[in-house]
């Protein structure tokens, strides 16, 4: 493929749109994480117009934000966040 700075992104990303709508519950987005192996997912509204994205960084910075306003220190993964 030739110098990695030099090759267009074309050649890495992924051809197939994984999404999944705004009001998802966030248990089908890990879940569609978990079962598609991949670290994010489009959010696309009913027209298919993409919305955002969400990755898997997001979400375990919202559990961290969690557990940080409780002012306990995690003790254990979130459930949720298991086996992804």
């Amino acid at each position: 493929m030739g110098d990695l700075f030099s090759t267009p992104v074309r050649e890495y990303m992924s051809k197939t749109l994984i999404a999944v709508r705004p009001l998802a519950p966030l248990t089908e987005v890990l879940d569609t994480l978990r079962s598609r192996d991949v670290s994010s997912v489009a959010v696309t509204d009913e027209d298919g117009t993409l919305r955002g994205i969400v990755s898997m960084t997001d979400l375990l910075r919202v559990a961290e934000i969690e557990h940080a306003s409780t002012r306990e220190a995690p003790t254990s993964i979130p459930s949720a966040f298991r086996n992804v």
